[in-house]
């Protein structure tokens, strides 16, 4: 069984039309090019968003663990150099100098953990919520073509994914181009899905 092109609706495999929308099912062979080459680099762009996003998770987890170390770290050598203060009454400096040392270590972990929980949770976030994001456009294509052509001819979407995923920003370029140079066949394509849904 195949799908219609336009809605999605499942169709016997000779089906000239489609029995939810009408939508023909022979299309003219650049059309189906052009929206092929949108879901590829859509689905190129998902799989950038998704993989930067748990690579970045992992990284932050390994960063939260050395953090957590030293805080420990610091921690315990706090209690234990002011538990030693009997042994060591004939050397105060020696004790206060321990403490201090534990107290960087301990104020270093505390340091390191907000820093990078500033620096990764943001993007890990952002990374994450473009995959639905994406999803969607992908979607939407089924039915909508216009909408994720405005998504795809965003200049707002190139900046955006420059701060937050280079390699999916390649995908978004190659989308914003192919969707710019192809306007007269989306053209076609929306005015056919419009056709159909109402």
């Amino acid at each position: 069984m195949k799908k219609c092109a336009i809605c999605g609706a499942e169709l016997n495999d000779n089906a000239k039309f489609c029995d939810s929308c009408g939508a023909s099912q022979t299309p003219d062979d650049k059309e189906q090019r052009v929206l092929d080459n949108m879901a590829r680099f859509l689905r190129y762009e998902r799989t950038a968003w998704k993989v930067t996003g748990f690579v970045l998770l992992g990284i932050f987890a390994f960063y939260v663990l050395i953090a957590v170390l030293l805080i420990a770290t610091g921690g315990i050598g706090i209690l234990g150099a002011a538990a030693s203060g009997e042994q060591f009454k004939n050397d105060p400096d020696f004790q206060s100098g321990a403490l201090a040392a534990f107290l960087i270590v301990l104020m270093y972990g505390w340091i390191y953990l907000i820093v990078f929980a500033a620096a990764f949770v943001p993007t890990i976030i952002i990374n994450l919520k473009m995959v639905k994001r994406v999803e969607f456009y992908q979607e939407m294509m089924k039915t909508d073509i216009s909408v994720t052509r405005r998504r795809a001819i965003s200049p707002g979407m190139i900046v955006f994914s420059a701060f937050f995923n280079k390699i999916a920003m390649a995908f978004i370029i190659v989308n914003f181009v192919k969707t710019r140079k192809n306007a007269k066949t989306f053209d076609m394509i929306e005015a056919k899905q419009k056709a159909n849904i109402t």
